[in-house]
């Protein structure tokens, strides 16, 4: 069962509507999407936008030299084929590139497009990087805006993550063997450097304008989570996030102190201050880390049919408003 995030004293600058009860509730009743709901979202097209590793995380995409779809299955595939099969609705996971950016603004560029000349608006659920390209993509063609009809943007780091400032800089001798493994995953320092913290504060606060604008025009929320347990394989990171070092089960230091801050609770990739827009309403979940709600990985204790529909069903009640 869905807990929420017990630590909400976040003072989120100019923070939206906290709608995580809502969230748990809907989440909590396992309902399947009712015949008017259904009908509801076949007005639309539904598409999915993967972030940071999607090409090593889909079987059928051969960018990336290792294939860890194998293990994990495919990026997004139990929400699609649940919206697909069991719902018969028009959802598509798009494209996206974790070596250029650029091109995954384009495929969602394209996408919207497409829907625009069928007639039809469009619902995203962007994860992470993919979170990133989109609101990119929005604000640098604001025109595209108005063939949107809702948008949930899952665990994006919109203020940046750390750890790409350790990617960037690897402490010890951690970069003879990080550095020849990203390009085997497809992912280019330029990308990582795109996620960090410099990178995406300079980014926000140059847009902040236009986002406030986003804000009010398009229905849309945030959904961010941390891990505080030690059952997630995103153990080392989270460990990282908060406190510089990796940690025994003893919760002690077992490496030196190798990222300086700023420190923060996280999902295992994501800062929790970090995902979070302006403005925005948003949803904060307790014990779900960055890859469970959309890979088939160790420690998921929900069922991930009634996390897609859960987020569809808020989105809907905001878009109804």
């Amino acid at each position: 069962m869905l807990m929420i995030c017990s630590t909400i004293s976040l003072r989120v600058e100019a923070s939206g509507k906290n709608l995580s009860h809502e969230f748990v509730k809907i989440n909590n009743q396992q309902l399947e999407l009712t015949a008017s709901e259904v009908k509801t979202l076949r007005q639309y097209d539904l598409y999915f936008i993967p972030g940071i590793l999607a090409e090593s995380l889909i079987g059928s995409d051969r960018r990336s030299k290792l294939d860890i779809s194998l293990i994990t299955r495919d990026y997004f595939e139990t929400s699609i084929n649940v919206l697909q099969k069991k719902y018969k609705l028009n959802a598509k996971r798009l494209t996206t590139s974790s070596s250029n950016v650029n091109e995954t603004q384009a495929n969602i560029r394209k996408a919207l497009d497409e829907s625009a000349r069928r007639g039809k608006k469009a619902l995203l659920l962007s994860h992470s990087l993919g979170g990133l390209a989109l609101i990119e993509e929005l604000l640098v063609n604001p025109k595209i805006q108005s063939n949107i009809a809702g948008i949930v943007f899952l665990q994006s780091p919109f203020y940046g993550t750390g750890l790409s400032e350790v990617l960037l800089d690897p402490p010890f001798e951690l970069s003879k063997f990080i550095e020849p493994i990203l390009p085997l995953l497809n992912i280019s320092q330029e990308t990582v450097d795109y996620v960090g913290i410099k990178s995406r504060k300079a980014f926000m606060a140059r847009h902040h304008s236009k986002i406030a604008k986003l804000v009010s025009k398009v229905p849309l929320y945030t959904f961010s989570s941390i891990v505080e347990s030690n059952k997630s394989i995103f153990k080392p990171t989270i460990d990282i996030l908060q406190s510089g070092c990796i940690k025994n089960t003893k919760n002690k230091c077992i490496t030196e102190i190798f990222y300086q801050g700023p420190y923060d609770k996280s999902d295992g990739l994501i800062p929790l201050r970090s995902s979070f827009i302006p403005g925005a309403d948003y949803v904060v979940l307790n014990n779900v880390d960055h890859g469970e709600i959309i890979l088939n990985v160790p420690f998921t204790d929900y069922k991930k049919e009634h996390m897609t529909t859960s987020w569809l069903r808020l989105l809907l009640k905001k878009i109804n408003k």
